[in-house]
Order: C-alpha cells, then structure tokens, then sequence
C-alpha cells in the first residue's frame, strides 16, 4: 500500500468520498445522493426560473432526479407568492453523484450518503400551495418527535382504544428503499412510507395484535437481515415520545396531536451521526410542512415542539458547521413565510452524553512546537472510524502533520494542511484503507482523517487496529489553537455489532476522579479534555432552541438535581451552554427513567439526556396548555427567562450554569 494524492469531485467532500468508496465495496449498484442546496437567483433576483426548472425536472421521466412531495409542494408555494418577491430557498434534491452541482440552478451545501436508486419513481403529484394559518394561537400544542423504534401503535399514543393521536408518521426507509411507496396525494417519498391517522386506525381496527402488525410492515420495507427496530422489546423512539406525549387512555379520552419520523435503521446504527445529520434535516422539513397543513383548518394555530434525541458530536460548533446553518435557516424560513409565520415553533435537543469518552481534544500550539495525539482504533470494528482536526483559519499552511499508522501502512507526511479537494489516499484491492482530507470551512483550516472498518467486510480494504500517532508541528511565527474530534462509532443498543468506539489517548494525561473514585480524570497537561463534548449543533444559538442536560437525584437538597456524570460539558466562551437541567436519571444506582416499552402495556429503563429532553417537552407542552403564550418570533440567542420560567423549579439563573444551564425542569 501507498499513499497517493488526489481530488475529490466538484460538491463532494471527505465523508462522501469514503461512502461512496463503501457503497461500491458493497456492490450497491447505482446510488443517488441527497444533495442540500440553495437555490440561485437570476439576473433579476428572482429564483422563479430556477424553481420551474426544477419542477420540470421533478415531472420529468429522468431517474437522475427526484424529490419528495413536500419539497414539491413548498417549491409551488414559493412559486405562486414570488413574482415580486426575493427568496433565499433551501432544498433536498436526490440525484446522480456525477450531477450534484448545477451552476444555473443551486450552491451546494452539503451532501448526504448515498442511497441505491430506487425502483419505482413514477409520480404525477404536481403539488398544493400551503395557505397561512389562522392569526390566533391555540393552547393545544402539536408535539413532534424524530427518533428511532417508533411504537406507534401503542395504546400510550391514542385518543381512544381505537384512534390515534398521530397525524401522520414517516418511516423512512432504508438506504436500498422500495421507493415511491406513496406516489400520490403529497405522501410521496423517495424512500420508506408515510403513515397518516387513517392508515393507523385502518391497523387498529383489524384487532391483530401490535408485534404482528409491526412484523408484517417492517417485512414488506425492509429487506431480510436488516434492523427491525419495532420488532423489538425497547424502542429509542417510544420511550421519548413516551415521556414526551405519552397518555393513559383508561380514564378518558387523551387530548394531544402527534407527529413523528422513524429514521432509517442505517443512520442510527452510524452512531457518528453523519448519516443521522442529513435525515434529521429531511425528517425535520417534513415535520414542519407537515404542521402548516394541520393549520390550515381549525380556529387557532397550533404551537408545535419537537424533540431530537439524536444528535453527533464532531464539527466546527462555532455556528459555521452546515447542519447548525440549515437548522438555523429553516427556523427563520418558518418564522418568515406567510404560510407558517404566525405559527410558534420549539426545537427540543438532548444536550449529549458524552463527556467521559475521550472524543475532544484541544491545545494551544506554540511556534516550533510539536502535539501528539494518539487515536486510539479497535479490533473487530466493520465500520469506518473518523476524526476532525481543525485550526485557526489561515494557520495551516503553517501546519506540517505526520500520521504514523499502526502495522503494515506507511508513514504519512504533510508539509501543510491539505486545502480545497485535496485528498490524500491509501488503497489496497481497490477500496480506501485510509484517508486524508480537505475539509473546506468559513473560520478553520480543517482535515479528515478516516480509516476503513479493521476487520475484512463487504470486500472492502481494512485499516490497522491499534494507536494511530498524529503529530503536528507549528512551523509559524503565532501560537495557534488545535481541537481534535473524533465521530461516534459505536454500536446502538440492540443493533448487530459494527461500529466499536475509538477513542484518544494521552500517557501522562490522567488525574484522580473524585466522583468515580479512579484515574480517568484528564489533567491541565492533557490534550484530552470533557469540555466540548456536547451536541455538534449546540452554538446554533436560537432563541426557539432548548438544550438539555441530564440530571439525577441530588442527594444533598430535596428534590433538586446534579448533573450526571455522563452529560456533555461545553467550552466556555466558545459554545452555547445547556438551557436546563433535567432528569435523566432516577438515582445513581437506579440509572435511566421508566417509560414504555414498544407494545402496549410493557416497560423499559432509558437514562441519558435523550430522556431529559422529552420530559422537557412535556414540561413545556403542559405549560401551553395551562395558559402559556409562545412568541412566534422570539428575540435573543436564548429561550426567553418568561418562558423558562413557566417550567423551571426556580426563577431562571441570571449566569448560566455550564453543565446546569438556566436551572431545574422539576
């Protein structure tokens, strides 16, 4: 093996390069790539052209070009208000990955992983402009979640025994999708199925028992062998919209419409959260359109809070990372339009957990200095393993990097950061055993480093378990400041073993951990640090944004909590810190918090700030209902104190807590 340099192709990155490396290890055959874009202007500033060329293109015959639905319908919404009007849209388009950019038409984004083509493609929706809501606000709260293991059949989501609460459940599907299971009425998607109320009652009333309805749907989405997450005891998914929306219909009929996405089984087993970005973003759209529709009839809009569990931890988190800028865009999207702008929107995000793994490490760099950083990468790991080092923008030209791989790969040397497409490979058989990559940034000079998965699997080359030894050296005349983070990569419970965490290693880095009672504490001499290991989105800084630590029983004041040990750490100065704290845990030796099960009637333990956020939701839902008025467009960075207020046990702190935030959801 050698390493060889290269470009990456116009409107693909790193991270696109190596999917499409492992789609073709795979033999997936031919694939599409969801591509983001943002749609351009002509001459005139108008983008009315563009959008009829892309409608053009959706009507057409052509398989190299699709969209779902509700892009349709929001590309005719725009169109039939934007003659006099200038408009800054963002999309999701599919299409070939030779045919991702189009000058005359969109900038491109980012690019998601692929998915194989799918089969049936024929549509003749020509899609339905969305009217403005009502000008009133409803005390009645549209609650939204976007997750894995979705029971929704469960009795805990109905009005009555034989109606649900859910108005409409996208399950997506997998990457090698059916295709167009709903080709008309505006539930077309390119992949899985969109259930409405209708379909659910439809299944309810045939009185077959809930683990044989799942069985049979998830026979007729997913291929043999793939993950069937409601064919399980415990749902991800069911245990959130348990504690967020969840109601016991026995002694009445339960109040509180639903809407929810089941993401696709492969985003969630890549725990690295790069294919969950790209889903959440589309689940989100979805949602969104999902809930101006409902609007439209009734007296009084409908307030809508979604909770997103899910999350990665790589990425700038400075506000510049794209998936922090689309989120960002599409709030102001939906704050601005008339079809959705008298309509409040709260975005609900688990802060994250992950603050004892190793994954973030940061250094200031003195001139002629040299960091050691040392990637830890194990055996029997069938996914590949990423990590993100990045540096002041401008400062890497001054940056000379050696990767020492473990075994048998060469030494790789780099005079300086690598910059535009440049890329740089080492192969064996045809497929990537690993890379380095330009990764074009707004504030840093940036390089992916990945390794194929260190065990034989689907005919791809693997990569050396063991230390991967990084060394930079700051050939420059300034100090600069280094961060190194590395991508989830393990495996989700009650997934097929794939991924197994990597993780950094310092020799002389560890002191003693007063709270666990052991070494694992890192020291003022250690690059590796707990501080930046929350959510990759938390500086989205938004006043409709809500992140939330997780908390356990504090046993020195009743009722109150203390973070859990595990609960992300921000860096302060640098990211948002969490907005509140709440309970993830019932005790430290009683860890996680009671919620449904996937069947109606059965019981799982969950901990972890993916259960605080939805006991956040319902805390805020039920402050709605008692009278709360939601600003549609609330000014600030932060959730406003008045509306904290209606949910915190205490009056909101005037200094945030960098792990407790504004206070403690009781």
């Amino acid at each position: 093996m050698r390493w060889t340099k290269g470009k990456m192709e116009p409107g693909l990155d790193g991270y696109n390069i190596c999917e499409l490396d492992a789609a073709h290890a795979a033999q997936v055959g031919d694939v599409l790539v969801p591509a983001f874009v943002e749609l351009l202007p002509a001459k005139d500033g108008k983008i009315v052209d563009a959008i009829a060329k892309i409608l053009a293109l959706a009507a057409s015959d052509s398989t190299d070009f699709l969209l779902h639905d509700h892009e349709i319908d929001h590309l005719v919404t725009i169109l039939e208000g934007s003659h006099s009007a200038d408009h800054c849209t963002r999309m999701t388009v599919y299409c070939h990955p030779d045919h991702v950019t189009a000058p005359d038409l969109w900038r491109v984004l980012s690019v998601g992983p692929p998915i194989a083509r799918p089969q049936n493609t024929a549509t003749s929706y020509q899609g339905k402009p969305v009217q403005p809501p009502p000008n009133r606000i409803s005390a009645d709260p549209i609650v939204a979640v976007i997750d894995d293991g979705i029971g929704f059949l469960n009795a805990r989501f109905r009005k009555t025994k034989g109606k649900t609460r859910i108005e409409a459940m996208w399950i997506m599907g997998p990457d090698q999708g059916v295709g167009l299971a709903n080709p008309t009425g505006g539930n077309g998607v390119i992949s899985g199925r969109v259930l409405t109320a209708d379909d659910i009652d439809a299944m309810l009333a045939t009185g077959t028992d809930e683990d044989d309805l799942y069985r049979d749907l998830n026979d007729a989405l997913f291929p043999i062998g793939m993950h069937r997450a409601t064919n399980r005891a415990f749902g991800h998914g069911t245990h959130v919209l348990d504690l967020a929306a969840g109601q016991d219909i026995a002694a009445g009929p339960a109040k509180g419409r639903i809407l929810a996405v089941q993401l696709p089984p492969e985003a969630i087993a890549a725990t690295s959260g790069r294919r969950l970005e790209h889903c959440i973003l589309q689940a989100l759209r979805w949602i969104l359109h999902r809930v101006t529709i409902l609007n439209q009839s009734g007296q009084a809009a409908a307030p809508v809070i979604v909770n997103l569990s899910l999350g990665a931890l790589a990425g700038p988190k400075d506000g510049t990372g794209f998936f922090e800028s689309w989120l960002r865009h599409e709030i102001t999207t939906f704050q601005t339009q008339a079809r959705s702008a008298g309509i409040p929107l709260r975005i609900v995000a688990a802060y994250g957990n992950g603050r004892r793994d190793r994954l973030v490490g940061q250094r200031n760099l003195d001139t002629g200095g040299t960091v050691n950083a040392v990637w830890n990468v194990l055996p029997d790991d069938h996914s590949a393993s990423y990590l993100e080092l990045r540096a002041p923008s401008g400062t890497g030209r001054k940056l000379s990097v050696t990767l020492t791989p473990p075994g048998h790969v060469p030494r790789l040397t780099l005079p300086t950061f690598l910059t535009g497409a440049q890329m740089v490979t080492c192969r064996k058989g045809g497929t990537m055993a690993a890379g380095v990559f330009a990764m074009p940034e707004a504030d840093h000079d940036t390089l992916l480093f990945a390794l194929a998965p260190t065990v034989a699997d689907l005919g791809r080359a693997v990569s050396e378990p063991g230390p991967w030894r990084i060394s930079i050296t700051n050939n420059g005349q300034q100090t600069c400041n280094l961060s190194v983070r590395i991508r989830r990569d393990d495996t989700p419970a009650g997934f097929r073993l794939s991924g197994r965490q990597s993780w950094l290693d310092d020799a002389d880095g560890w002191s003693w951990d007063g709270e666990t009672q052991d070494w694992s504490s890192p020291n003022l001499a250690s690059a590796v640090t707990r501080q930046g290991s929350e959510v990759n989105f938390s500086s989205v800084a938004n006043p409709c944004v809500y992140f939330v630590a997780a908390g356990e029983p504090d046993p020195g004041v009743s009722g109150g909590l203390r973070p859990s040990r595990y609960s992300a750490e921000g860096v302060p100065g640098q990211s948002t810190s969490p907005t509140l704290l709440a309970g993830g845990d019932d005790g430290r030796m009683l860890a996680g918090r009671l919620a449904s099960g996937i069947v109606t009637g059965s019981h799982a333990r969950m901990a972890g700030t993916s259960a605080a956020a939805p006991a956040t939701v319902a805390a805020l839902a039920a402050a709605v209902r008692a009278g709360l008025v939601l600003n549609p467009a609330p000014g600030g960075t932060e959730p406003p104190d008045s509306e904290l207020q209606s949910i915190l046990r205490d009056p909101p702190a005037a200094i945030r807590d960098p792990r407790r935030g504004a206070g403690q959801v009781p």
